[in-house]
């Protein structure tokens, strides 16, 4: 559902709405579409553009029983092969040009609980002593120093074939933190054999 706030989604009939932020600023959503062909929504905006959400399906599939699961691997789309060339297409007084979707298999999963740093975990402790009223400590030298040296999480996705030989490994690094959880969307590229 637009809103003037942003796009939100229900698994429960409208019980519940989950807001889809991913990049999505907190606008006014004025008109939603779905291109049938393709499985994407597309949303366009009070004033900032278009906004389209390659295929859509994991919303349509996503039930509570997923959200409450730890972790989950959405069905996977065909990929699609192409080759890429050069140049550009059209005429008039310029040329449209815009990105070609990613080549290779799209992979769709939800994340119940999202790794957090030293600093996330710091600022959640500190809201709940603030609401208790208690005292916030200050952190230390040794919490900032561990804070600036900590590796950020990630996820290692291994694809295997059907007889079970590894045909791809790929690492997650980027997590956009969408509280309390995650969907998240990466695309393999020549994972193919």
């Amino acid at each position: 559902m637009g809103t003037e706030f942003g796009v939100y989604f229900s698994i429960d009939g409208g019980g519940q709405w989950t807001a889809l932020k991913s990049g999505l600023p907190t606008i006014s959503v004025r008109d939603m579409v779905i291109q049938k062909r393709e499985n994407d929504l597309v949303l366009a905006t009070f004033g900032r553009g278009f906004y389209i959400m390659e295929d859509y399906t994991p919303l349509r599939t996503v039930n509570k029983a997923i959200m409450e699961s730890p972790a989950h691997l959405f069905g996977i789309k065909n990929a699609l092969m192409f080759v890429e060339t050069g140049g550009k297409y059209g005429q008039g007084s310029s040329y449209f040009a815009a990105k070609n979707p990613d080549f290779g298999a799209t992979f769709s999963w939800w994340l119940k609980e999202v790794p957090q740093t030293l600093l996330e975990k710091r600022q959640d402790k500190e809201k709940e002593l603030f609401k208790k009223g208690e005292r916030i400590p200050q952190p230390t030298e040794a919490g900032t120093r561990g804070r600036g040296n900590e590796v950020a999480s990630y996820l290692i996705f291994t694809i295997n074939d059907e007889a079970g030989a590894q045909c791809s490994q790929r690492m997650q690094q980027t997590f956009q933190r969408t509280k309390p959880n995650l969907f998240g969307i990466f695309v393999i590229r020549g994972a193919s054999r």
